[in-house]
Order: C-alpha cells, then structure tokens, then sequence
C-alpha cells in the first residue's frame, strides 16, 4: 500500500515537472510572422491617385467652387416594406444620412442636382440628407431594367456630366461590379466618392469621405477659416 502510493506521488511530480518544462519553453511551431509577409487588404476601386487627392481644408475649398460629381452609397438599410418611406433605412441608416447632409450644409458645400437610383434604401438616403429635391434615375439601378442596356456606360457618363456652375452634383447609388473593372465602385455604407470630370475622358476620383470623417473636416476647415 505504501509502495502504491509513493509511485502515485512519483508519477504526479514527473507529470508536473514535465509541464511546467513544456511551459516555459517557447513555442517552435508557431514561429513569429515578419510584417513585411503580412499582405494588406487591397484598396477598394476605384483609386484615389495620391498626386491628385484632395484632403482635409483644400477639399473642401474646392468643393465650395462647385464642378464636382459626389458619388454616394446609400446609408443602413431597414425592413422591406410595401413603400419608400423612412422605415427603408434601419436608425443608424437614418442618422448617418441625416449627419452627411448636415456637414454638407454647414461646410457651405453647394449641391445643385440630387440625383438617386429607384430602390427605396436610396431615395429614402438621398431625401434625408435634406439637400433639395431627388431625381430617380435608373442610370444609377444595381440592375438594368432590360436586357441590352448598359448600365456601366450609363453611370459613368453620370460621374462626368458636369454640374451646373457653382455647384456640386450628388448621387446616390450602390456598390457596382462590372465586366470592366475600370468602372468598379466599392464604397462604405453612406461614404462618399468625389469625382472631377473629365471632357472627353474619364472622371477622376480625388476623395473618399466616409461618414466618421465629416466632423473632422468640420473641425480642420473651422480652423483653416479662423486663420
């Protein structure tokens, strides 16, 4: 009996020890990951140049000139329900519209036409910015209404038709793919791309605001304006 128990003490010290051993000896199969293996998720399309970007007071500066095309996703979506009304967006939806189109107004950012594409979870975006009255246009459509339209031709003419002057165009729209990849749009819910056009070629994207980014421009461009 005593035999038994002082192996039973013996193994339960050898298990121990081995433990602590195992514990305290660095794992060799799970070796460190070097950062410059680490692969970055690839930007969203299209591509802002850096040596064309506009950022912070200079954007929006710019933008008070007018001449750009705003290309927005629309914000949250709610419940499917029978009509367009504001349960279209989810609360988040509703708010995050409401604070786009509230920084738009307070940085003087003159938009002239509102244009939107027919699903609800867009117009109801693009009426609650409080920016002016939405034009539906099915150039914006995730889906063309019929076959043999295209639609990728269509809203790129949309993003180089020049706004009237002293003013800023806003369209609201989707995420889109396309068979060309130069026509790619990838954007946040409720973010913004800003587009210049281009006679005669392809508007150019020089910014990216997404929502969170509105009350810093606020704040840089309230101190550009004290100076």
């Amino acid at each position: 009996m005593k035999i038994s128990q002082q192996l039973v003490a013996l193994v339960g010290a050898f298990t121990l020890a081995c433990t602590c051993a195992v514990a305290q000896t660095p794992a060799q199969d799970s070796p460190a990951v070097p950062a410059s293996a680490i692969i970055a998720a690839p930007e969203p399309l299209p591509i802002v140049d850096p040596a064309k970007e506009l950022k912070g007071a200079t954007l929006i500066r710019e933008l008070r000139k007018g001449g750009f095309v705003l290309y927005m996703r629309h914000t949250e979506a709610g419940s499917p329900t029978e009509k367009c009304d504001q349960n279209s967006l989810s609360a988040t939806g509703l708010e995050n519209a409401r604070i786009v189109g509230s920084a738009i107004r307070d940085l003087n950012i003159p938009v002239g036409a509102v244009r939107s594409s027919s699903p609800c979870r867009t117009n109801i975006t693009a009426t609650s910015l409080g920016l002016g009255v939405v034009e539906i246009t099915e150039d914006l459509n995730p889906i063309a209404p019929m076959p043999g339209i295209d639609l990728g031709a269509a809203r790129t003419a949309r993003l180089n038709e020049a706004p009237l002057a002293g003013t800023n165009t806003l369209l609201v729209s989707h995420l889109h793919g396309s068979r060309n990849k130069d026509e790619w749009i990838h954007l946040g819910l409720g973010e913004i791309i800003v587009f210049r056009p281009v006679a005669g070629a392809r508007a150019e994207p020089v910014a990216r605001i997404a929502v969170v980014k509105w009350q810093r421009l606020r704040v840089e461009m309230a101190a550009a304006d004290k100076r």
